[in-house]
This record gives C-alpha cells, sequence and structure tokens, in this order.
C-alpha cells in the first residue's frame, strides 16, 4: 500500500509538472507574431515566431497575423456633380511586425473592423468628392491610386500597410446611367455626320478640282482653235486683199493694153496681138465676177 501510495504521489507530481511545461510553452506560428501579456497588461517587445516561454497563469501569449490579408469591402459615396457612387474595392493589408504590440495595445485584434475598413470608406468617399461622375469612371485608375495613398496614410501611423487596392467596379444610379448612354449616342451621331460632312467636302472639292482641269483642257482647246482659226483668217484676209488689189485694177482698167515704141525705131508695138486672150475685156469681167462670187 506504501509503494502504490508513493507511486501515486510520483504519477500526480510527473503530471503537474509536464502540465506546467506545457502551459510554460507557446508557440508562435510562422507569419505570425506573439504579444506577451503580463497580468493583463501588453509588454512592449513582441515575440517571434517559433517556441516561447512563459510563466504559467501569469503571463499569456496573443498571436498577430503578419501575413498579407485581404479583403472586400462594398460602400457609397457622392461624386463632385452629386451622383451616388457605389463601388466595390479590393484591399491587401499587413500588420507590420514593429507595431504589432501598438497595434494591439492600441486597437485589439479586430484591427480590420475597427480600422481597415472605416478607413476604406472614409478615403473612397474624400476622394470621390473631388472628381465628377464621368470623372471617376474615365481616370478610374488615378482614383484608385488617390485612395489607396490616403487609406495607407490613415492606417500605417497604426502598423498597417496597404499593399494593394484595386476598385473592381462603379456602378451609379439608373438615371445616371441613362443619361450617360444618351450622350454616349448623341456624341456618336454627331461624330458620324462630322465625317459625312467631311467626306462630302472631299468629293466637292474633288469635283470643282475635275471641273477645273477639265474647264482648262476645254480652254487651251479653245485658244489653240481660236489661234487655229484667227491664223486662218489672217491668211484669208491676205489672200483677200490681194484679189481686191487685181479687182481694183480690173476696175479702173480701160481694156487696152499699153503699146511700146523700141528705142532705135519709130514703130509702135500693140502688146494686144502678143497677150491674147488676155486683152479681151470680156475675160478680166469674167474673172472679176468669179472673184466676186469667191468673196
Amino acid at each position: 500500500m506504501d509503494k502504490m501510495r508513493n507511486y501515486t504521489i510520483i504519477g500526480v507530481v510527473a503530471f503537474i509538472v509536464v502540465a506546467l511545461i506545457g502551459l510554460s510553452v507557446s508557440v508562435v506560428p510562422v507569419g505570425h507574431t506573439g504579444i506577451m501579456l503580463m497580468m493583463g497588461r501588453v509588454q512592449d517587445a513582441a515575440l517571434d515566431e517559433g517556441v516561447n516561454f512563459k510563466v504559467p497563469f501569469i503571463q499569456r501569449i496573443v498571436t498577430m497575423d503578419n501575413r498579407i490579408q485581404k479583403m472586400e469591402i462594398a460602400t457609397e459615396a457622392f461624386s463632385k456633380d452629386i451622383q451616388t457612387v457605389s463601388a466595390t474595392m479590393a484591399v491587401n493589408y499587413r500588420v507590420t511586425k514593429a507595431q504589432t504590440f501598438s497595434l494591439y495595445r492600441n486597437v485589439g485584434v479586430n484591427y480590420e473592423s475597427v480600422l481597415v475598413i472605416p478607413a476604406t470608406h472614409e478615403s473612397l468617399k474624400s476622394v470621390s468628392a473631388q472628381y465628377t461622375a464621368e470623372q471617376l469612371i474615365s481616370m478610374r485608375q488615378r482614383v484608385s491610386d488617390e485612395v489607396m495613398h490616403l487609406l495607407h496614410e490613415k492606417t500605417s501611423v497604426n502598423g498597417v500597410e496597404i499593399t494593394a487596392f484595386n476598385i473592381i467596379d462603379f456602378d451609379f444610379s439608373n438615371e445616371y446611367i441613362k443619361a450617360v448612354e444618351d450622350k454616349q449616342v448623341a456624341e456618336q451621331r454627331k461624330l458620324q455626320a462630322e465625317i459625312e460632312n467631311q467626306t462630302k467636302i472631299e468629293r466637292a472639292i474633288a469635283e470643282a478640282e475635275r471641273v477645273t482641269i477639265e474647264s482648262q483642257g476645254a480652254a487651251d482647246a479653245l485658244r489653240i482653235e481660236a489661234a487655229g482659226k484667227s491664223e486662218s483668217y489672217r491668211l484669208q484676209n491676205v489672200e483677200l486683199s490681194e484679189l481686191n488689189i487685181q479687182i481694183e485694177y480690173i476696175n479702173k482698167w480701160d481694156g487696152k493694153l499699153p503699146q511700146i515704141q523700141s528705142g532705135g525705131s519709130s514703130m509702135i508695138y500693140d502688146l494686144s496681138n502678143v497677150v491674147l486672150p488676155y486683152n479681151d475685156a470680156a475675160w478680166y469681167t469674167d474673172i472679176r465676177e468669179e472673184v466676186i462670187e469667191d468673196e
């Protein structure tokens, strides 16, 4: 019985020792930081990952995740032109090891709901109020960068680093969407009308150039033709002038050819006997009538 009692006591002591050893050891997982609490008070030094020792019932270790965490959040804001903006955002963040104990002391383990989500709402609303609804769509990347910068300023002081931020979706009221669609249709119609007008202008210019070229060719042809006719008229006038001289000569001729006298003789020669039939007045009269008919 004494031996049984001794064995029992030894077993209880061994169990207590093992339990105390188990309670004295705490393992901080990979990617986490341990926060040592002494009677509920936060110690300033953070514990690294791995095995850490504590005093049972006096000290307690709380782990904080330092890995990159991702969350999606939906919120609403107003644009500069008072349009309701519904946005879905993706935020990547992590807790810096150096400020883990400070974050735990000031915010606690619910830092996402207490700090990150409200800061995200506020950052989007602040930036959206600086842009119109149309600018929020056309300058989406710029808006996203500004929200991320502002969000990082709000959270970094507490030890939360924003590693990535993206606006997944922007949505607006049905009335605004319809107004945008109507505006786009009007702009497309205006652009189409401008293209058609430009096409008409180009065709008119091409047609004018074609007409100008054809007119220039016709004018050149007319000048050439006029020059030819002018030369023809000039030649005809020369011929008519010569004929007029001959007609004038015929009109004034008395029908008698001149008679000549030899220098050393008193004999007078009558040329009418030599140039027959040209001394015939009727012949000259026929020639004159032919000339007049030709004129």
